[in-house]
């Protein structure tokens, strides 16, 4: 699990995030630094299932990352990494495109 390991660091480094899970396409954790996991973990697969379905259906290639804005204004990013999920906790004064940019970065990377 070399990739986990390398994946969990390269978030660690990433400023602006609260905390981050790593979901398998069956809900399992993999790993975590938030509170309620269970919830979140069902919403992060559940989220990037969905986000493939419109994807598919509207007919584009690619799926980069879904936001979810919470009620406390917080944001959610979800990314996917072949058969992983990705969650991460946005801090509120983080501007989200550099986010995204960091994290599609570390993401390519990783990927090759």
């Amino acid at each position: 699990m070399a990739m986990k390991e390398d994946l969990v660091n390269g978030i660690l480094r990433i400023q602006g995030l609260e905390g981050y899970i790593v979901v398998r396409q069956d809900g399992h954790v993999l790993s975590h630094n938030v509170a309620n996991v269970e919830a979140l973990s069902a919403f992060v697969v559940m989220s990037g299932v969905n986000g493939n379905i419109v994807k598919a259906e509207v007919g584009a290639s690619l799926f980069h990352h879904l936001a979810v804005v919470r009620k406390s204004n917080e944001k959610l990013l979800i990314f996917q990494l072949d058969n992983l999920w990705l969650g991460l906790l946005q801090q509120r004064d983080a501007y989200t495109p550099d986010i995204v940019s960091k994290v599609r970065e570390m993401i390519h990377g990783l990927m090759g």
